[in-house]
């Protein structure tokens, strides 16, 4: 009998215990009294209250508001979609927030489910050691996957992995199975477009096993399905303005100062600098094995991180571009975790349990200190309050069918003004046009700065603290201030 106390039934208590840790923490995340749970929240629940409004998402990006969809559809259409359900308008913002984070918890889990499916049954590991497995997979999720349209693109993406895994666990995928991938594959990039890594690998696998009609099939039924979800916005004469927002919107150049200070910073030297040598001794163990499922999964590992290293030299990348390639070394761990222990059992067979205990330990120590500021938050809720304060008075001296009006001239992440005024505001995503596109000059701004000067935009907003009348350079003396409000220098065209 094993009466060890880092046994797989003693790990999975204590994974379950961190589960609960974190599931009560981002229970309370949904309430959350701050207009930015991670990623810039905001800039998803402006698109979000344009489709409550009866709205398109896509906009032209050089003309007002001056708008960025960045992502694919289906998020914004799903919260969106339950929104309306519970009787939910364009201006109940905060309830909106609450929506959105709770149906991306309920993707989180749903995503975790998958990674269970795919340990348990596709690698035939331990319902212990799976269950682990996912729960570790949970708590390394990333906070753009707490609101945002990454958590529907998890499900997605690591669905049609888990599909095509099963598929040639046999020894080859059979037909219906390169169909239902090819299906799958087509959702995922309609919920987020990093999704293109999944025909990319799919295609260069079935290429080098040179099954040469299940690529013909996947190809095919891939781009049949791409173009059926896109037919509505062709026949809608919206294709140019949908490829500007999320082809366009999102190429922000490659940027090495980027990617040293967030992916080297944020991710590598963080656990990044443990999943890679982690990575290697577990290809090392793969590389004996001859079955086709793991001769993929040891292809997988290593095209997929090359892959997604590449896409995270893109401006704006973040650390949960790998969600799915460490989630997939959980798994891949757990099924070697038998030949890690026996190669160590000279030394101390607890240790490979006791690393992992110890990793989930320190990401639950991690949360911390985001929690007790939670906390605080939830109990004072004057932010909206105050913001709202500030939009009222603004929208007391505007005609009642006014749009397009107000420049929130500040990070979005900072306020719920942009979301607030949602009907009034121009360029509502400033961390994206300030930081990137216009920067970068990939659209042309020239009648946002024509509207500067020619009194379209009656209002100014800035913090009340730092440089005021700045954008670029743009000519902002016909604004003057006109009051201070809970922290906003308020200013007002004057022609």
């Amino acid at each position: 009998m094993n009466t060890c106390i880092f046994s797989d039934r003693s790990i999975t208590v204590v994974s379950f215990f961190l589960f609960l840790v974190y599931f009560i923490y981002r229970i309370i995340l949904i309430f959350y009294q701050h207009p930015d749970a991670g990623g810039v929240e905001g800039n998803i629940i402006y698109f979000i209250q344009r489709l409550l409004d009866g709205l398109t998402i896509y906009t032209n990006p050089e003309r007002a508001p001056y708008a960025i969809a960045q992502y694919s559809p289906l998020y914004y259409y799903l919260v969106a979609g339950a929104s309306k359900l519970i009787g939910l308008t364009s201006d109940d913002i905060l309830s909106i927030y609450m929506v959105s984070r709770s149906i991306s918890l309920f993707l989180n889990i749903i995503f975790i489910f998958i990674i269970y499916l795919t340990a348990n049954r596709a690698f035939s590991v331990s319902k212990e050691k799976s269950i682990s497995v996912a729960i570790a997979a949970f708590i390394f999720l990333e906070i753009t996957s707490f609101s945002r349209p990454d958590s529907l693109n998890h499900v997605f993406f690591f669905l049609t992995l888990y599909v095509f895994m099963n598929g040639i666990k046999t020894g080859k995928p059979v037909k219906p199975t390169i169909i239902f991938t090819a299906m799958l594959a087509a959702v995922s990039i309609y919920c987020k477009q990093t999704s293109f890594l999944l025909p990319v690998i799919i295609g260069i696998w079935l290429l080098y096993r040179k099954m040469i009609i299940e690529l013909f099939l996947f190809s095919f039924f891939y781009l049949v399905l791409t173009m059926v979800f896109i037919l509505p916005v062709y026949i809608n004469g919206e294709l140019g303005v949908f490829y500007s927002n999320v082809v366009q919107g999102i190429n922000n150049g490659i940027s090495l100062t980027w990617f040293r200070s967030v992916i080297l910073s944020d991710y590598y030297f963080s656990f990044g600098l443990l999943f890679v040598p982690t990575c290697i001794i577990v290809l090392y163990q793969l590389k004996k094995e001859t079955n086709e499922l793991l001769r993929f999964s040891y292809f997988l590992m290593i095209v997929l991180f090359v892959l997604l290293n590449i896409v995270s030299l893109k401006n704006g990348s973040n650390p949960g571009y790998f969600t799915e390639w460490w989630s997939l070394l959980f798994i891949l761990l757990a099924y070697i975790g038998p030949q890690l222990t026996k190669a160590v059992s000279a030394i101390d067979k607890r240790i490979p349990a006791g690393i992992i205990l110890f990793v989930f330990i320190i990401k639950a120590i991690e949360i911390e200190w985001p929690l007790r500021k939670m906390l605080t938050s939830i109990s004072d809720s004057q932010s909206f309050k105050k913001d709202k304060e500030v939009a009222d008075y603004i929208l007391g001296k505007l005609p009642s069918d006014s749009r397009h009006t107000v420049f929130t001239n500040f990070n979005t992440a900072d306020s719920y003004l942009s979301n607030i005024l949602n009907k009034q505001v121009v360029a509502p995503q400033m961390d994206i046009i300030g930081l990137s596109t216009y920067a970068y000059k990939k659209f042309d701004y020239s009648d946002l700065i024509k509207s500067f000067k020619d009194g379209r935009i009656k209002w100014m907003l800035m913090r009340a603290l730092g440089p005021q009348k700045q954008f670029f350079d743009i000519d902002l003396n016909k604004f003057e201030l006109d009051t201070t409000m809970n922290g906003f220098n308020i200013y007002k065209y004057r022609p």
